[in-house]
């Protein structure tokens, strides 16, 4: 004859971790939503902020002008969001890079971020 011990603990054990799965499914959930509205948000701000055809802005006083042989844009990359001293840029074999200054990213190093865009060693990329 054989005796079976189980601890009167193990039910409650597996309770406890069928719930934390299913908070960590939930969670998941509402990152992934949560992410999809910032986006969204992300959108609208971009293009209520883009200058409209015709108009100039400002230049801004102390920041450095870029150097004439870095100013033509790159075909094929463009910026996707700037944030604090990092960008998120989308290159043209379709993949999104997350970038700051001295990173390299193909045969590109990032020599800076701005507010508007981002200059490597081969020109600028905006958005």
């Amino acid at each position: 004859m054989t005796a079976s011990v189980t601890s009167p603990a193990a039910p409650d054990l597996a309770q406890a971790m069928a719930r934390i799965s299913a908070d960590l499914r939930a969670l998941a959930t509402a990152q992934r939503h949560t992410n999809e509205r910032l986006a969204v948000i992300d959108q609208e701000i971009r293009s209520k902020a883009r200058p409209t055809p015709g108009t100039q802005r400002e230049s801004q006083r102390g920041v450095a002008r870029v150097p004439a042989a870095q100013r033509h844009g790159m075909p094929g990359w463009s910026v996707e969001s700037i944030g604090a001293n990092e960008a998120w840029i989308h290159g043209p074999g379709g993949q999104t890079h997350v970038v700051e200054a001295g990173s390299r990213v193909d045969d590109l190093r990032i020599l800076r971020v701005t507010p508007d865009a981002v200059i490597t060693s081969q020109g600028t990329i905006g958005y």
